[in-house]
């Protein structure tokens, strides 16, 4: 399915410096980036699919639907600058590609039938992925770093989140990941998340471009050690954010089949996101034992 820029380009003055996008030269141009990258005018919140987990009872954010592309200056914003130092990696999505072997190879080895199961699909332990992941996770060794968890999740086409609480039953919409729970001030040191587009169409990740320390700031909070420990589980921060500036654009990044990216997403708020696809998103997981050098 051939995904197109929607028209007329629309202006957001509230987006500010903050995450920035890093194409790997093998994806694309930076100057392509404007080829990738979508904004909308905010973020809506939506009844949850169970209101019965008091953490989701007020509902959950998810991305307005009305994607535009942006403007030349919020492009300046957006591209990272590539010069080592620059964009540190807690506030850089690195987008890059794996190798079109690995890729086949996910195919070779059954995943057609895989894509037949319901959501959510299986763990990188099913006998029939074995092959793939071993591969997979040598791949992680050499490019980047070993990973505490390699996982495959299967997701239908069409959802505004792709993350899910399956001990809640819902989708949790727009949120910061909190896998290492580090206190707000030392999420720039927390471990990166690998996600790889193992589909057949483009896939999205959605997020808003500010780091968790800036949220703060703008939900006026003070720099104190009780605030930076209240909101060691972030999901709160992201909902408060969001509640108190649902005008704050997001950006949407798009995802080839065979691309993935590196992200510390537990520093600034995310999610994956389906719309517009037609056939099912299949995505591949990692979380490196550890990082480079964080910034």
């Amino acid at each position: 399915m051939e995904h197109t820029l929607l028209e007329p380009a629309i202006s957001n003055p509230a987006l500010t410096p903050g995450i920035r996008v890093l194409l790997e030269p093998e994806v694309a141009n930076a100057a392509e980036l404007c080829q990738r990258v979508q904004i909308n005018t905010g973020s809506r919140r939506i009844a949850a699919d169970r209101d019965d987990d008091a953490r989701y009872a007020g509902g959950i954010f998810v991305p307005a639907d009305n994607w535009a592309r942006p403007t030349a200056q919020e492009l300046a914003l957006l591209a990272a600058n590539g010069t080592a130092g620059t964009d540190p990696p807690s506030r850089t999505i690195r987008l890059f590609p794996i190798p079109q072997y690995l890729y086949r190879l996910a195919w070779d080895v059954g995943i057609d039938a895989i894509l037949s199961q319901p959501p959510p699909g299986p763990q990188a332990a099913d006998p029939l992925l074995a092959a793939f992941c071993a591969e997979a996770a040598r791949l992680m060794r050499i490019v980047y770093a070993p990973a505490t968890s390699l996982t495959l999740q299967l997701r239908n086409p069409e959802l505004a989140s792709t993350t899910y609480d399956t001990d809640a039953g819902t989708a949790i919409g727009l949120h910061v990941d909190n896998f290492d729970r580090h206190a707000i001030d030392r999420r720039h040191q927390s471990r990166s998340r690998v996600v790889v587009n193992l589909g057949t169409e483009p896939r999205s990740l959605v997020f808003i471009n500010l780091d968790v320390m800036q949220l703060v700031d703008a939900c006026n909070l003070a720099r104190s050690v009780e605030v930076f420990e209240r909101y060691r589980w972030a999901y709160p921060l992201a909902q408060l954010f969001m509640a108190t500036h649902p005008d704050y654009p997001v950006v949407r990044l798009q995802l080839h089949p065979g691309e993935g990216y590196l992200a510390s997403t537990q520093n600034f708020i995310h999610d994956g996101y389906t719309v517009g696809m037609a056939a099912p998103d299949l995505t591949l997981h990692a979380v490196p034992q550890a990082d480079p050098e964080r910034g």
